[in-house]
Formats: C-alpha cells, structure tokens, sequence
C-alpha cells in the first residue's frame, strides 16, 4: 500500500492519516470511515487496545500503523473522535 504525496492513504471506505498533536507531541493517526448507517462519513483516532489514541514518536511509525492498519481495517481498533 502506498500512501499518497498528500500524505493521506485510502482504501475503500476508508481514509487515514498521521497528524502531529501539539498538545501530546506526538503523532497520532486520524481514521476516516464511511458508515452510511451512521449518516455518512465517521472520524476518529487509531487506538490502543486500552481504547486512548495510539501515539507514535516518529512518522514512519505512524506510516507503518497506517499500511497495517488497512491490511485489514475495522472500527473496533479506532476511537470516535474528540479533540485531542
């Protein structure tokens, strides 16, 4: 999988992206996801099996979260979004 110059991967329903937080310095790893039950699209954050969002010192390891991540995608390892 190959992420775009814009930085941004996408399979899918799916769009997902490596953002650096201010607050955390560090990267975290912001999942988009078309769920029309849900009335469209859906953001939240990559997380932790403790459910708080994944954080990544480096960008090439929120890179690599990213390509694995959507070797097979689900919501279930996402948190719904709030400000972080």
């Amino acid at each position: 999988m190959a992420i775009a110059v814009t930085g941004v991967a996408t399979a899918d329903d799916w769009s997902l992206k490596a953002r650096w937080s201010i607050g955390r310095q560090a990267w975290l790893v912001q999942a988009e996801h078309r769920m029309p039950e849900r009335g469209g699209w859906i953001r939240g954050w990559l997380a932790t099996e403790a459910g708080a969002p994944a954080e990544f010192n480096l960008l090439t390891d929120a890179l690599v979260a990213i390509e694995r991540f959507l070797d097979a995608p689900t919501w279930a390892r996402c948190r719904e979004f709030s400000g972080v």
